[in-house]
């Protein structure tokens, strides 16, 4: 793919992921009011700031990495890429879901109430989906699959909207039925990945001596 297709592609799906979060915050806030809306989002920003510890670099250093590495031939060692960055996040999602728990009786006095607190235990199996899923769309970055990447980040976004409008209808409370679609959707959108990475030819193998090089 061309650097200019590249571009005009992860724009046109980006407008379009931005445009429909926009909505989906309109569409949350007349659902839930300003009070549940609020609880819902200071649980959600403590998620992204523990999520943002496992996808902020990853999929950047594997992407170049894989794209490297691809470039001389050694396939095996970009799925060894894979297989570390697998290890690193999963670990490390493992790692700050356990800090969570530990800290749950406290959890109610650091995020303004018991409600966020239970909103963002419900999201910790969100942490592990991210988690793996940054591992594979860096490989996915560096053998320029931009579209299939920006396709599912497009996807996760309609996912989410779908299922949290199924779940309002359905009678679910609100606050917990907007964590659920987070969660099931990245969920979806994980597998989806995965499903992409192996149809296009990538495997995953032991991390080997690559684990060094991604921490470092």
């Amino acid at each position: 793919m061309s650097l200019v297709k590249a571009v005009f592609t992860l724009t046109a799906f980006s407008a379009a992921d931005r445009a429909l979060g926009f909505l989906f915050k309109i569409y949350l806030s007349r659902e839930m009011g300003a009070a549940a809306l609020g609880t819902y989002q200071i649980a959600l920003s403590l998620f992204f700031a523990l999520s943002a510890l496992m996808t902020s670099g990853l999929p950047l250093i594997t992407g170049k990495k894989t794209a490297g590495l691809l470039a001389e031939g050694k396939t095996r060692e970009a799925g060894s890429v894979v297989g570390a960055g697998l290890v690193i996040n999963c670990s490390l999602a493992l790692l700050l879901a356990c800090v969570v728990l530990a800290l749950s009786p406290v959890l109610p006095a650091l995020t303004s109430g018991e409600e966020a607190a239970f909103l963002l235990l419900l999201m910790l199996p969100a942490l592990l989906f991210g988690g793996a899923q940054a591992a594979f769309r860096g490989n996915l970055w560096g053998r320029e699959k931009f579209f299939a990447v920006s396709g599912i980040e497009l996807l996760e976004q309609v996912f989410r909207i779908s299922i949290c409008v199924a779940l309002f209808a359905a009678g679910m409370g609100k606050t917990t039925a907007a964590v659920v679609s987070l969660v099931a959707a990245m969920l979806l959108s994980t597998a989806i990945t995965i499903a992409v990475f192996v149809w296009g030819g990538g495997r995953v193998h032991k991390p080997g001596g690559q684990l060094k090089s991604l921490i470092a």
